[in-house]
């Protein structure tokens, strides 16, 4: 199975600052910056890919994907201890309304959707 959602963060991340076509150019620098050891908030970036899958599927996210994307959400809610579900679900379906032309676009999701600081939501 494709790799669809990387995790950064805690000085972790699945993805590079090489990956730029896949993660979109800030899911890779978030990348990048966990990699060198930036602090850098716990998050998750969905591939580039999935955009282009999710609007050949009538644009519903496939079952396979969804169940990724859910592992990562719990896993950041456990990170920080705060529930995050209803509110990233709200705004990914919001940022794909607005960007439905767009042919490519990483999503990134952090930890800032906890805070209600800022908006966490990017859409490169």
């Amino acid at each position: 199975m494709k790799k669809n959602v990387f995790y950064f963060g805690n000085k972790k991340s699945d993805g590079s600052g090489k990956m730029k076509d896949v993660l979109g150019g800030k899911g890779a620098g978030l990348a990048e910056m966990t990699e060198i050891g930036i602090n850098v908030p716990p998050g998750f970036t969905i591939s580039t890919n999935v955009c282009g899958i999710f609007y050949k599927n009538k644009k519903r996210t496939p079952l396979d994907i969804s169940k990724e994307i859910k592992t990562y959400l719990l896993k950041l809610e456990k990170m920080t201890k705060k529930g995050l579900g209803d509110r990233i679900k709200s705004a990914y379906r919001e940022g794909v309304k607005r960007h439905r032309k767009a042919t490519q676009g990483a999503r990134v999701f952090g930890k800032g959707f906890a805070s209600g600081a800022k908006k966490a939501v990017k859409f490169a």
